[in-house]
């Protein structure tokens, strides 16, 4: 594992900068902590920070506009705070003087040297973080046990601009010479981040042809589907030598013909098994495109869970025997901390759901004493796609970029509206947008996510 994420929501990333920046004149440093929970993904270890703990006045044994010492007895306190909820520390500070570029100084790197011996000794040395920050930056570092230097950490801010600090910025390729006016930020962003994928079909293989123009190139596509002869009407990029190909790889072999060097992890199984959650649990937004609830549920819980973008898409089209199509369209619902889910929304089929997690014994038994249908193919076309996929790919661009507020979208006969989910808060009834809320994963993670809470 060599890669660090410390992520943090928006709500909390403001509430720390209010504390650390009360005002905009000439200020003494300032120092928090904040807990957290911990994924150990497959290739990353990701900080979720949940709550900030300010360091009183009366806890300060020193304080300057560039030097700060926190009372030993209080950061015990701290420590015993954290060992009681089994989370991670984070320890912050600021650098007043620092607005756009921040760095830690070689006096906050001996501190967090000392800092580490103490844990060790306290609590066994756990992972911990730190963060440093400047009026518009924050610079991360993490520290694993045993272990005498830091790792510089990724810090992400995840809001309705979606935001990464990284000392490491790779050069832009003139490939996306005409797409700058959405920015620096947002093309590395699109190179940086990893973005995950379920449901390669009509819908999916749209995402998949965009991600790849727009700059994508650390991917996973999930879908245990294979390439049948009634997918070539909808199915970008298979042709019939595809027949029996599995989904993902027609998808991957779209990304390549751009960008032969992209990473892109294919796993042609069910996103409940345990190596497409696992490989999922490393990704920092996630789309969705599959046509059952059940699914979807997952896709909802695993996003709040790790405090990631998921952006739900689906088209349909309705029909009526001998009356031919009523209705035509489909929807983004983007979640992000902060606003509505799938399950606050009422947009998952309780039924449905508790059906996807029936073995496949018990579901053929309801269908045969006629509580469950068999599988029926809904109607779908390649344009209809289309729309649904390109228009969420825009406000996919518009949310790491900041140009623009991305929102949801309802499609009906072609006419796009926003669906503006941000003007209602989540319920504080809902499982997802409280207790699963930035929780981390642990444990077998497909036995993280039961039925009767996804309904």
């Amino acid at each position: 594992m060599n890669q660090q994420i410390i992520r943090l929501p928006k709500a909390l990333h403001s509430e720390v900068t209010a504390h650390l920046f009360p005002d905009e004149g000439p200020q003494p440093e300032r120092a928090a902590f904040l807990l957290a929970n911990r994924v150990e993904g497959k290739d990353r270890g990701i900080f979720l920070g949940y709550r900030l703990v300010v360091v009183p006045e009366d806890a300060y044994l020193e304080k300057a506009d560039d030097f700060l010492q926190v009372k030993s007895e209080f950061i015990c306190e701290v420590a015993r705070m954290a060992a009681a909820e089994s989370a991670y520390l984070i320890e912050l500070h600021s650098h007043p003087g620092c607005v756009r570029k921040v760095g830690f100084s070689r006096l906050d790197c001996a501190g967090q040297a000392r800092f580490q011996k103490y844990l060790t000794y306290k609590l066994g040395g756990p992972p911990w973080g730190a963060l440093v920050f400047g009026r518009e930056s924050v610079s991360g570092s993490v520290w694993l046990p045993g272990t005498e230097s830091s790792l510089e950490a990724r810090v992400q801010i995840v809001g309705e601009n979606w935001q990464e600090f990284s000392n490491s910025q790779e050069p832009v390729s003139l490939r996306f010479d005409r797409q700058q006016v959405f920015g620096l930020q947002a093309q590395r962003a699109l190179a940086s981040m990893k973005i995950g994928l379920v449901g390669l079909g009509g819908l999916g293989s749209h995402l998949a042809q965009g991600l790849g123009y727009l700059g994508a190139r650390n991917l996973v596509f999930v879908d245990e589907d294979r390439v049948e002869e009634s997918n070539l009407n909808r199915l970008v990029g298979a042709g019939l030598a595809d027949i029996g190909a599995q989904k993902v790889e027609v998808a991957a072999r779209q990304i390549r013909l751009l960008d032969p060097l992209a990473k892109i992890e294919l796993i042609g199984a069910s996103v409940v098994t345990e190596m497409a959650l696992k490989a999922l649990s490393d990704c920092d937004v996630l789309f969705g495109s599959v046509d059952h609830d059940g699914p979807r549920a997952y896709l909802a819980q695993l996003a709040a869970s790790l405090l990631v973008p998921y952006l739900d898409l689906g088209s349909d089209i309705k029909v009526r025997a001998g009356r031919g199509i009523l209705d035509l369209g489909g929807r983004l619902h983007l979640w992000l901390p902060g606003r509505r889910c799938l399950h606050c929304d009422g947009l998952l089929n309780a039924e449905e759901v508790t059906d996807f997690h029936r073995s496949e014994a018990s579901r053929q038994e309801q269908i045969r004493l006629g509580y469950a249908e068999g599988t029926v193919s809904a109607p779908s076309v390649v344009h209809l796609n289309g729309i649904v996929a390109h228009h969420s790919l825009l406000e996919f661009h518009k949310l790491i970029s900041g140009f623009s507020v991305p929102y949801g979208l309802s499609i009906r006969g072609l006419q796009v509206e926003r669906v503006r989910e941000r003007s209602a808060r989540p319920s504080e009834r809902c499982y997802v947008c409280s207790t699963l809320l930035g929780a981390g994963i642990t444990g077998n993670l497909t036995d993280c996510f039961r039925p009767e809470e996804a309904a």
